[in-house]
């Protein structure tokens, strides 16, 4: 079954405010120096999930990482 056509201005508006929420969430991980020496990644990746939840409200499922 075709997928529906998308909207090209939409969804480079998507794209953009994709881009803008992810500059903010890296410039408040510096900001905060979530990434440090001495602490696991495990726990550094929950410290940045949660923030990105608190910040732009993305869940455990959008920051599932391969590997």
């Amino acid at each position: 079954m075709p997928q529906p056509a998308i909207d090209e201005a939409a969804r480079v508006a998507g794209l953009h405010d994709a881009q803008t929420k992810a500059e903010r969430l890296f410039d408040e991980i510096a900001a905060r120096g979530l990434i440090r020496a001495g602490v696991g990644e495990r726990a550094v990746s929950d410290e940045i999930r949660d923030l990105a939840n608190d910040m732009v409200g993305l869940t455990k499922q959008h920051c599932v990482l391969s590997g």
